[in-house]
């Protein structure tokens, strides 16, 4: 693909091994020879605007195991939906690096979600693109298979 969209979906894809995992199932998929290219939001860390979130993140860290995730759940009876991770700018940033991104534009914006209408919220915009030197290592791979099956 020349392009992927996601949007706010790694927020909510689980544990940091499965957002890992979705973001090199993307990076696997993108064009190499025209640096795909990846437009991702994100949840953002919002304890400092909005002490609520700093509850729910202090509420489920013993069951989530990991800071700034909590499970979103519903209003009217409390039954969990499923999990929700709110990012730094570094650690996801960081975690891009790792997948193989490089990060063109990262732009933070205060909203109020969709679940929560009357709450501020961080959120996170980012274009990247495959790395070159990740780029040129599909290539060099993909080459050198060509060359053992023939």
């Amino acid at each position: 693909f020349d392009c992927v969209l996601c949007q706010l979906l790694i927020s909510i894809v689980g544990k940091l091994e499965d957002r890992r995992q979705m973001l090199r199932v993307v990076h696997r998929h993108l064009d190499d020879d025209n640096n795909g290219i990846l437009l991702l939001s994100a949840s953002g860390a919002s304890e400092t605007i909005n002490e609520n979130y700093a509850k729910l993140y202090a509420r489920d860290k013993k069951l989530t195991k990991e800071d700034r995730t909590y499970f979103s759940r519903r209003r009217d009876d409390g039954e969990i939906l499923y999990m929700t991770h709110h990012f730094t700018k570094q650690s996801l940033s960081d975690l891009l690096k790792e997948c193989g991104f490089s990060v063109v534009s990262f732009s933070v914006e205060e909203e109020a979600s969709s679940r929560r209408p009357e709450e501020k919220a961080f959120f996170f915009y980012i274009v990247a693109t495959k790395s070159n030197e990740t780029a040129h290592r599909s290539r060099c791979t993909a080459q050198a298979g060509a060359l053992v099956t023939h």
